[in-house]
Parts: C-alpha cells; structure tokens; sequence
C-alpha cells in the first residue's frame, strides 16, 4: 500500500482518472458520481485523498503480454541457455 501521506504525481492521478472513465463507461458509476469522483481526484494531493476513490471498484486486470514481450522473454531463456553449454 502506498504512502497515504505521499503526494501524487500527474501520471498517478491519470491512471486513476482512468479506472474512473472505465468504471463509468461498464456502468460502475452514473455520470454526476464520474463528475464528483474526478473532482476530488483533481483536488486531491496525496495518495490518502484518492484511495476512497476506487476502493469500491474492481483491481483492473493486468494487460497481457505484447507479442514483442514474449519474443523477448523467449530469447532471454534462449540466451540464457546457450551461456550455459
């Protein structure tokens, strides 16, 4: 868990704005709920501020490996091998 006291960077804000977008895009939340949730996301400075903002929201599932991702993990076992002849 992250620092409740640590301020928030803009990349961090974005990605919360985006699980926000999400959310109401799936129907999660109604439009003046988005609007009130962004509000305090945009206001908000710390970590601590945000963390009731998605608390009742899904964990997003991590994005599956790029196919580029896995030609790299393959020759990394592939090189990792080959040191080892």
């Amino acid at each position: 868990m992250e620092n409740p006291d640590l301020r928030l960077s803009d990349g961090e804000r974005e990605s919360v704005a985006s699980r926000l977008r999400d959310a109401a895009s799936e129907g999660r939340l109604d439009v003046a709920e988005f609007g009130q949730r962004l509000d305090t996301l945009f206001r908000a400075k710390t970590h601590g501020e945000v963390a009731a903002l998605t608390s009742d929201l899904p964990v997003p599932a991590p994005p599956a490996p790029t196919r580029a991702h896995r030609a790299h993990r393959h020759l990394r076992r592939f090189v990792g091998s080959v040191g080892t002849l």
